[in-house]
């Protein structure tokens, strides 16, 4: 791999970093909106069930991330590119 293949994976990674992160910071508003976070248990209720929300609240976003990640990948790729989906190339090719 050339130079400008190395600086566009690293770009990548960089980019897939700055939005799991993001991803993070949005979890974290979800959890202080929604007063699940530990400050608000801990003065409100004193509730054990609602930490474990908050927790389960992380759990649910990151694993749901994680999964288009892994899923999505080509799909992501693709529309990164410009390039038609799968399924435009297949009809194109049969006509």
């Amino acid at each position: 791999m050339r130079s400008r293949g190395w600086f566009a994976l690293g770009v990548r990674l960089l980019g897939v970093w700055v939005l799991y992160r993001a991803v993070g910071d949005l979890l974290h508003l979800g959890t202080a909106v929604l007063g699940i976070n530990p400050e608000t248990v801990a003065k409100q209720w004193d509730s054990a069930h609602t930490g474990v929300m908050y927790e389960l609240w992380y759990v649910a976003g990151f694993g749901a991330f994680a999964i288009y990640l892994l899923l999505g990948a080509e799909h992501l790729t693709r529309w990164v590119y410009g390039e038609p989906p799968v399924a435009a190339e297949m009809l194109d090719s049969s006509m």
